[in-house]
């Protein structure tokens, strides 16, 4: 009887382990399911993450590239103005100066141009050619003045009187109509044998500060003192246009072996008055205003008056030149 009872009582307890056992089972079971759901959406999280950290990074290095020219674009630009101006001119040619900056670019950061692919253009156009072109001005600024010192000092203060842009229109006036201001225009296109423009050579040697200089540095020094001597031009400020108008005619001229005189520049100095009276009588009255002073200088050559300024820009100029 109690050997009964205790099988009785085995075969329960196996079974409630038995039912134990299987419930356990079905929760693992169910439990495994629910890990793996869980790791599957924990693995899809991570690679969500990965991408959008990539994405994310990629769109803070252009931003900060569109964003801060100056740290990444500055010196680039700087160096590559410092070198190529004097090669290419003061007023570089656009494809020749882009391609001079990428080169500089590949140096400093090999294959950033690659990386950017298409967008490379945009961001050149956008971003780098706007801080060139300021870089490019504020040199030509400086080439002026410096052009414009040295050309009071070749003269000398006896022959040719100092004024700068700051002064009243009375005294620029003045100083456009004064004889030393039109003999000092004058000597401004006298020429040895060889075609050379002596005064315009002595200015430009020193002012330029470098043992070999161009045409395209001729041009632009004659364009400079031209501006501010010419008693036809009323203004002694030097504007963009109006002195690569200059630039662009003496250039053509010393490149194609052309005479340069002071009629030279004649359309560019009428189109700027008219441009200025801003009427066709004041045109025409600018026009006999051209012819007049024309024949002034033809005057004044035949009678020989700027011997004494030659005598004094040969023994002064070679003095300063020299020091």
């Amino acid at each position: 009887m109690q050997v009964e009872m205790d099988r009785e009582v085995a075969d329960i307890n196996v079974g409630q382990i038995s039912n134990k056992t299987n419930g356990l089972k079905n929760c693992l079971t169910q439990n495994k399911e629910i890990f793996q759901v869980i790791y599957d959406v924990k693995n899809e999280q991570k690679e969500f993450y990965k991408k959008t950290r990539e994405q994310l990074n990629e769109l803070l290095e252009k931003v900060d590239q569109l964003m801060i020219p100056e740290n990444s674009y500055w010196k680039v630009s700087s160096k590559t103005c410092k070198i190529q101006l004097p090669i290419l001119g003061i007023y570089p040619d656009g494809i020749a100066f882009q391609k001079a900056f990428e080169a500089m670019l590949e140096q400093e950061k090999p294959g950033y141009i690659e990386k950017h692919g298409p967008q490379w253009m945009h961001i050149y156009e956008g971003r780098i050619k706007p801080l060139c072109n300021d870089i490019i001005k504020s040199q030509c600024c400086d080439k002026v003045k410096d052009i414009c010192a040295t050309m009071f000092d070749i003269f000398g203060e006896d022959w040719l009187v100092r004024i700068n842009t700051t002064a009243s229109a009375d005294d620029i006036y003045s100083f456009k109509q004064s004889c030393k201001t039109k003999k000092a225009c004058e000597c401004l296109f006298k020429t040895d044998e060889e075609g050379n423009l002596l005064y315009i050579q002595a200015i430009k040697n020193k002012a330029w500060g470098k043992k070999k200089t161009s045409e395209k540095d001729t041009a632009f020094t004659l364009a400079v003192c031209e501006t501010v001597l010419n008693p036809k031009h009323p203004k002694i400020s030097i504007g963009d246009n109006s002195l690569q108008n200059r630039y662009n005619i003496y250039l053509d001229c010393l490149s194609n072996s052309k005479e340069i005189t002071a009629n030279t520049t004649k359309q560019i100095r009428l189109m700027e008055l008219c441009k200025e009276n801003d009427s066709d009588t004041s045109s025409n009255n600018s026009g006999d205003s051209e012819s007049n002073y024309d024949q002034e200088l033809e005057d004044n050559q035949e009678l020989g008056d700027n011997q004494e300024l030659e005598n004094n820009y040969n023994h002064d100029s070679n003095q300063k030149l020299d020091s």
